[in-house]
């Protein structure tokens, strides 16, 4: 008798538990005995720190969904969202859509629907009614995300992805030279990592950003404009120093590139001029190493980097390019797999913060969002969402990415708070905090063929770019992005230089600014067809 309470007893308790865990999950939106339902930045499973969580995975895309309204889920899932493309069949877990495959812990198969990464029947109801009724973080719709992919890879693309602040990976589209973990060229998208150590060691008292150069670099102190360069001048590229892209960019693992780019002249005031360009960040890390050693620490700023950003994030490196003197190639050298760079996004987005650990104080951290009065686009080795400067003359090394950008906006119709770290053949690591957003783009776009707005004009708002609403004081402006004819005379320039360009300059392939430099300097030498098709172009911008 007593044997048959006890055990009536422990039946009652142990459906009370699970009556209380039942009501628990409903409340919460997610099932309390599996962390991996749980969607959103307040869950409590993997997803929820900055850990990646696979939610929307893209392989090689065959079709897409057009999203003709341009919506933009409110909630960071694609429950009932329209896509034209086909049939969805079921794929192992998986739901596959004409080769485009989308991945999640809840993947469900059902015809034109991608479905929500919340789990099926009423727990998913209440999971995406709790998350919708507390957030307002606006995420890309599928339809769009699939889209945007095909314009990077119409324009030599190679990966797209999409991250939150909280590691879910929104979507991914990898080219068949790509892969989430085979390492990628940064080019120019290197010298944002500069940047960010540069306020982390001011916020540790290493180095003070307004401190002059010459206190460190004391052969500096004889010149009368190298020895008033201040350090935020170096990462704000208005330093006043030759940008010696000639010297310092060719043979990039011969020579001792720190030595010789502090030989380098200055060639304007300090703080007057933007010049874009290898030579300051190369001064950066020579002067970085001396202060370093001072300190008895590992003289290496790549150490230095590695220990204090990159290992903890867990960022792993593919490959950086060092000189013969084994110095890191400071402003290009890093080779990344797209899962490593966009960490360096989440760092960013989630304002300096790491699985709960602060690496970087918020007050700290806006010092690289703050440009400077000769280029109020570009912060500290970051491009803001702001406008070129009035006036001509203080912009120089500028041509390859003023054909990009639209009067100095990434995307003129985004948020102001969008950043980007961009490199040669359009590498991207596009980052907007406000709506916790990291997106990638890597790729080997040749010259002028890749334009961010038109990109991010489609991924974020479902629309083609359509030219520039804003000014620097918010009235209308009647500008616009390039018409099809500059962008025809562009396509003409290309197919009737690219032989002489080859010919005449093969380092400057990819590089707007010195395939410029070396047209001037050896114009007689190119061929008749190549001239006419520059002087077309030319006159194209002018009527853009």
């Amino acid at each position: 008798m007593n044997h048959f309470l006890l055990s009536d007893i422990r039946r009652r308790d142990i459906f009370a538990v699970l009556l209380v865990l039942t009501v628990l999950s409903s409340l919460n939106g997610c099932c309390a005995l599996d962390p991996l339902r749980c969607g959103g930045e307040g869950g409590t499973g993997r997803d929820s720190g900055n850990e990646m969580a696979p939610i929307v995975t893209a392989g090689s895309v065959s079709g897409y969904g057009r999203d003709p309204a341009g919506s933009v889920s409110t909630v960071p899932d694609f429950s009932d969202e329209p896509n034209a493309s086909g049939r969805m069949v079921s794929n192992g877990g998986a739901a596959s859509l004409e080769g485009q495959q989308f991945y999640g812990q809840n993947a469900q198969a059902q015809s034109n629907v991608v479905r929500s990464h919340y789990p099926a029947g009423p727990a998913s109801d209440s999971a995406i009614r709790d998350d919708r009724s507390r957030s307002s973080i606006k995420f890309p719709s599928a339809a769009n995300m699939a889209r945007a992919a095909e314009l990077s890879r119409a324009s030599g693309g190679d990966a797209v992805v999409v991250v939150a602040a909280d590691g879910r990976v929104l979507f991914e589209n990898f080219g068949q030279a790509a892969g989430i973990d085979q390492p990628h060229r940064l080019a120019s998208g290197t010298k944002t990592f500069w940047g960010l150590l540069a306020v982390a060691a001011a916020q540790d008292g290493l180095i003070d950003l307004d401190e002059r150069v010459a206190d460190t670099i004391q052969e500096w102190q004889s010149d009368p404009r190298k020895s008033r360069i201040t350090v935020r001048q170096l990462l704000h590229f208005t330093s006043g120093l030759d940008p010696a892209t000639k010297e310092l960019q060719g043979n990039p693992e011969s020579g001792d590139k720190f030595a010789l780019a502090l030989r380098v002249p200055a060639v304007a005031e300090p703080g007057t001029t933007f010049a874009y360009g290898p030579s300051h960040l190369f001064v950066f890390g020579a002067w970085l190493k001396r202060k370093l050693a001072a300190q008895g620490r590992d003289p290496d700023p790549l150490a230095y980097l590695h220990s204090r950003l990159l290992d903890p994030i867990g960022l792993e490196v593919g490959h950086w390019v060092k000189d013969a003197a084994g110095n890191p190639r400071m402003p290009s050298g890093a080779h990344l797999a797209p899962r490593q760079w966009v960490k360096l996004g989440q760092l960013i987005a989630n304002r300096g913060v790491w699985q709960g650990r602060t690496l970087i104080e918020p007050a700290y951290l806006d010092q690289m969002f703050r440009g400077s009065s000769a280029n109020p686009a570009y912060g500290l080795t970051v491009w803001l969402n702001r406008p070129f400067p009035s006036g001509e003359g203080q912009l120089a090394g500028m041509a390859w990415i003023q054909n990009r950008l639209d009067n100095g906006y990434i995307y003129h119709a985004g948020p102001s708070d969008l950043i980007m770290a961009a490199g040669q053949g359009g590498q991207r690591l596009f980052v907007i905090p406000s709506r916790k957003l990291i997106i990638l783009r890597t790729g080997n776009s040749k010259g002028a063929s890749w334009l961010d707005h038109d990109f991010l004009s489609i991924l974020l708002d479902g629309q083609e770019s359509t030219g520039s609403p804003h000014t620097p004081g918010g009235e209308n402006n009647t500008s616009s992005a390039p018409t099809s004819a500059f962008r025809s005379s562009r396509e003409d320039l290309r197919r009737a230089c690219n032989s002489d360009a080859q010919r005449l300059c093969p380092q400057a392939i990819g590089d707007w600014g010195m395939l410029k430099e070396c047209y001037r300097a050896r114009r007689n030498e190119f061929s008749t067809g190549c001239r006419a098709a520059v002087k077309e172009m030319r006159l194209n911008r002018t009527q853009s």
